[in-house]
Parts: structure tokens; C-alpha cells; sequence
């Protein structure tokens, strides 16, 4: 770098605010567009069909409501409460967003676990906020609430499935998070559909005031290009979550997309059963080429190959496959991740494999 181009970068870092200086961009995805993709955990079961029968029109020309209102209407009837309860977000990731605009005061605490979802330590440094990870437990299957505890945390951000371990955390765990913590307890249920309905905190909303459930029409509703998520709380906590969100943040074509999809029950509901069916189906078959396979809930496998993960990564992508690694991350450093599709993925991924691993 010259040092004309070496003083423009120290003068541009001395106007960015301090906690923008040390983040790093999130894992970009190799633009291979007949790759199969089993690096980012979306839908492999083809389009949902609740986008055929999208039209572009008239509405497109106008603003939407400002809140999304007939997807909050359709979310309280599917769902069992009310329209009050709920909040349309351009995604998951902005959901978060709202919620640490929400609560997140400079200097206060955010705690996850670690390992977790990437892309959590980014908005709590944005916002000034102190970052704590608290390391899971017993292989990834429980969470340390003591060390939780000690935090004093104004937020805490559990993934349950957690990503990219899998797995979901015990429901007593989660609770005694929610009894005790003196903050908002945001869990995030993205992969909840595959880890059946009986695990989400969804119906606990209004009989608690610091519980927050989050969820993506990303993942089993096979929305992820819209980019529509939601959360649910109370409607004391949702009135203060709505006067943080921008206006107009869920345009007209993801909203009409995410209701017509919640009619699609049957597809999703068929789609999550190929996918549990197909998982063990994938750890049977990679556990018998060498890999430790973690236990999993959601539509993928962390596992531990019998090479170099970054190599693997590397030659999986030569034969146009595509997975993921998490080299930043130490607790799965060694580890590579795989979505769970169809059987003919999980045979090509298997075939691929076993060319790449024979002696």
C-alpha cells in the first residue's frame, strides 16, 4: 500500500466510530451458481409454492404498512395470539438489530454462547455494548446459567437449535435463564421446525415479562432470498420493540410471500420430514467414512472429518459442493458443517467424499 493510500486509511479510521474499527465482514458465500449448496442451511427442497402464485401489481407502486400489518394478523392467527405479540422484520438479522436498539444501552452486557451463530458479537459491538461468550457444555449440549448469571446481562441471545452445533438446549435450562435473569432473554428459534413444535418457547410469551422468541421464514418455509423474519414477546416488551423499528421495513412482495406460505403447511411440514428422515440417513453414511457427527435438531450436521476441514472445504468445492467451516470460531475450528436436503444431495456429497478421502 502506498503511503498516500496508507494515510487515507488512518484518516478514515479516526472518523469511524471505535467499535466499527475491529469488526470483520460476515462469511460471504462463493459465487458458484450450479454449486450445490450445503453451506448456508436454506431450503433444499426446491420453491415454496406460495411463490407461483405471486403477481407484481399495483400494490408495488405504494409504501406498505408501516408495520406489516396483514403478515402480523396472519402470524397471530396461525400462531394462537395476537397481532399486538408480534414484529415483521427484514430478516432474522434485523430483528436483532431491532432488539439490541431496543435495550441495548452503551456498556450494558449482551451474553451468547460460544460457539454460536456468527453474526450475534456484531451488533452488541456495534452498539457499544460489553460482549460476553459463556462456553457451552457437556460436548455443546447444555448451557453454563451459573456463568450466564454471573454476566449480570441486559440481554442474553440463545439459539435453540443452536447454530452451528445443532443441537437444542434443555427446556429447564432455558427457563431458569428466563426466571433469573434481570434483562430480556431472546431465544431464537430458526430451526424450530425441525426440532418439532413442543420445543419452542412461543406459547410461554405472555406469561413472562423479559421473554423474546425470534423466527425466520428463511429456513423450513424456504423464504431466505425475502428475507422475512419475526419476533414474538409479550405486548408491554412489543410496544417498546415497535417504536425502535424503522417504518416500511417489510416490503409488499416478502409480506404477501410469508402469508401465502403459512397456507403452505403441507409443503413445509412434508419438507421437514424429508429432512429429519435425511439426516440420520447422512450421519449413518459419514460416520462410516470417519467423522464424528455431532447430535443435531436443525436441517444440517457439524461434524468432525477425518482430514484437515480446511482442506476438505477446499476439494468439496472442486467437485462443486459447498460447505462450511468456521476457522474463527475455536470451539469448531476443526469442524465442518453440512445441509441436510434431499437423498440425491446427500449421495452426491457421500460419493464426493469418498473419492476425496480414498487412500
Amino acid at each position: 500500500m502506498s503511503e498516500a493510500a496508507s494515510e487515507r486509511v488512518r484518516r478514515i479510521d479516526a472518523w469511524v466510530r471505535a467499535p466499527v474499527r475491529s469488526l470483520k465482514p460476515y462469511y460471504k458465500a462463493p459465487d458458484l451458481p450450479e454449486a450445490l449448496r450445503l453451506d448456508q442451511n436454506t431450503n433444499l427442497m426446491g420453491p415454496n409454492p406460495a411463490l407461483a402464485d405471486l403477481r407484481l401489481g399495483e400494490a408495488e407502486s405504494q409504501y406498505p404498512s408501516r408495520d406489516a400489518d396483514g403478515l402480523l394478523e396472519a402470524l397471530a392467527d396461525f400462531h394462537g395470539h395476537t397481532p399486538d405479540n408480534f414484529l415483521a422484520a427484514n430478516g432474522g438479522d434485523e430483528a436483532l438489530d431491532i432488539l439490541v436498539k431496543a435495550f441495548g444501552e452503551a456498556g450494558s452486557t449482551l451474553v451468547t454462547t460460544t460457539p454460536s451463530y456468527s453474526l450475534y458479537p456484531f451488533y452488541p459491538k456495534l452498539a457499544g455494548m460489553r460482549h460476553v461468550e459463556v462456553p457451552l457444555r457437556a460436548g455443546f449440549a447444555e448451557l453454563d446459567v451459573q456463568a450466564i448469571l454471573a454476566a449480570k446481562p441486559r440481554i442474553v441471545l440463545i439459539a435453540s437449535p443452536n447454530n452451528p452445533t445443532g443441537n437444542r438446549f434443555p427446556t429447564g435450562q432455558v427457563q431458569q435463564l428466563i426466571d433469573e435473569v434481570d434483562g430480556v432473554v431472546v431465544v431464537d428459534e430458526a430451526y424450530i421446525e425441525f426440532a418439532g413444535a413442543k420445543a419452542s418457547f412461543l406459547p410461554r410469551i405472555e406469561a413472562h415479562d423479559n421473554l423474546v422468541v425470534l423466527r425466520t421464514f428463511s429456513k423450513a418455509y424456504g423464504l431466505a432470498g425475502l428475507r422475512v423474519g419475526w419476533l414474538a414477546a409479550n405486548r408491554d416488551l412489543m410496544a417498546k420493540l415497535r417504536v425502535v423499528k424503522p417504518p416500511f421495513n417489510l416490503g409488499t412482495l416478502p409480506e404477501r410471500a410469508a402469508i401465502a406460505a403459512l397456507d403452505q403447511q403441507e409443503w413445509v411440514d412434508a419438507g421437514v420430514r424429508t429432512v429429519r428422515a435425511e439426516r440420520e440417513r447422512m450421519r449413518t453414511k459419514l460416520k462410516s467414512l470417519g467423522f464424528r457427527v455431532h447430535p443435531t435438531d436443525a436441517n444440517f450436521l457439524l461434524t468432525e472429518p477425518p482430514i484437515d476441514a480446511g482442506e476438505l472445504l477446499l476439494a468439496l468445492r472442486r467437485k462443486g459442493i459447498l460447505a462450511r467451516t468456521f476457522p474463527n470460531s475455536p470451539p469448531v475450528r476443526h469442524c465442518i458443517r453440512f445441509t441436510v436436503g434431499r437423498a440425491e444431495h446427500t449421495d452426491r456429497l457421500v460419493m464426493a467424499l469418498q473419492e476425496i478421502l480414498k487412500p
